[in-house]
């Protein structure tokens, strides 16, 4: 969002959502800063023919006797050419897997999250076993290659993940520290093709059959699989789900920013779910009496899903793959979705759930699923 001539403000980043860019010289100066007045404060010793920041005092002096020797520069071109050949000593270079460890412990204090810091340290395992005690000035793209191609355990998306860590570690060595002067290169045409992954999703016969299933034998697990199959709440989130943030008056469902995947406060409103939300909280509402006020929503076991899935299929999210197809077919209306499913834009909807749309009227049986009556009537 343009806020002002050469400024911006980006409210979804996280760190940094200040941006001031500008060309000077035909080249783009761009910064990000945390906040306006850094942004603005910035801007103002940018200007034509000025150096980037203020001098003063012996740094005066000393731009003044290499203008001298020098003639006249801009020192934001001197600053630029330092960043891109400036090399430092051999001695002060550490190990690849030095450096290795060095990156992750950043990547700690950078905000990362778990997930991602896991993959990394995944990653950073098999990278240190192989280049331990080497020194980064010897990592050539050829051996770099041959290294990548040896791993023929891993999948084509896996494998072009651990390049993904490997190339932003060694980007991280030239631009950050400067231990190297180049990120060596790979042919990435020789990296096997990542099919297209078809989403898997359960018809109106499956889901039903889970929920008399779970309705017969495990009816506290009832209201996690409501939350996913009717609300699209993902995994990581549905399991830290408390009834406190449930909403029975108002038909609302509030996911908290901290257990939110995008990491800000998420509500559910009813006029983004089929029949205002009568699903969802049909089921939530039969078997909240179940579970007391201000404990967590039970999530299942492994047992339970493994019966489960000897009649259903059963793949990764496949109850919000359920509900989005089952949502996009339901309202024909791709913004609605995407509100109801919190992505951001209609990519992921047109690459992941246009190719499996269900008939409207499969779509509408399963949103009139309701708890069975016969069920209900169980001991407290």
């Amino acid at each position: 969002m343009k806020i002002a001539k050469n400024m911006y403000f980006f409210p979804k980043r996280k760190r940094q959502p200040w941006v001031f860019e500008r060309r000077v010289d035909g080249r783009r100066v761009s910064r990000c800063f945390t906040t306006r007045e850094a942004m603005e404060a910035f801007a103002e010793t940018l200007s034509a023919g000025t150096p980037v920041a203020k001098v003063s005092g012996a740094d005066a002096e000393l731009l003044r006797k290499i203008r001298s020797i020098c003639g006249d520069f801009d020192p934001l071109q001197a600053v630029i050419w330092w960043k891109k050949y400036y090399v430092a000593p051999v001695g002060n270079v550490p190990p690849a897997d030095v450096a290795f460890e060095s990156f992750v412990e950043w990547l700690k204090g950078s905000g990362r999250s778990a997930t991602h810091l896991r993959a990394i340290e995944r990653d950073g395992r098999k990278f240190c076993a192989y280049w331990q005690g080497r020194e980064l000035s010897s990592v050539r793209g050829s051996e770099l290659s041959d290294w990548l191609f040896s791993h023929r355990e891993l999948s084509p998306r896996s494998l072009r993940n651990l390049w993904d860590s490997v190339r932003n570690f060694l980007s991280w060595c030239k631009s950050a520290k400067r231990w190297i002067v180049e990120v060596p290169s790979v042919d990435l045409r020789l990296f096997p093709r990542i099919p297209s992954a078809r989403v898997e999703i359960w018809s109106y016969a499956e889901a039903e059959f889970a929920l008399r299933f779970l309705e017969k034998n495990h009816p506290r697990l009832v209201p996690f699989f409501a939350l996913r199959l009717f609300a699209g709440l993902r995994t990581s989130e549905a399991r830290k789900m408390r009834w406190e943030w449930i909403d029975f008056e108002r038909k609302t469902i509030r996911v908290p920013a901290e257990i939110c995947k995008t990491r800000d406060d998420w509500l559910i409103l009813p006029q983004y779910l089929p029949n205002n939300g009568a699903t969802v909280f049909a089921w939530l509402a039969a078997y909240r009496p179940l579970s007391k006020e201000c404990e967590a929503v039970p999530f299942p076991c492994a047992k339970t899903q493994m019966r489960i899935s000897a009649a259903c299929n059963w793949k990764t999210n496949v109850l919000r793959h359920t509900f989005a197809t089952m949502l996009s077919s339901w309202n024909m209306d791709d913004g609605k979705t995407i509100l109801a499913t919190r992505h951001t834009n209609t990519r992921t909807l047109f690459m992941h759930y246009k190719g499996v749309n269900q008939p409207r009227e499969d779509a509408e049986k399963f949103f009139a699923l309701r708890p069975n009556d016969k069920q209900l009537e169980f001991k407290i």
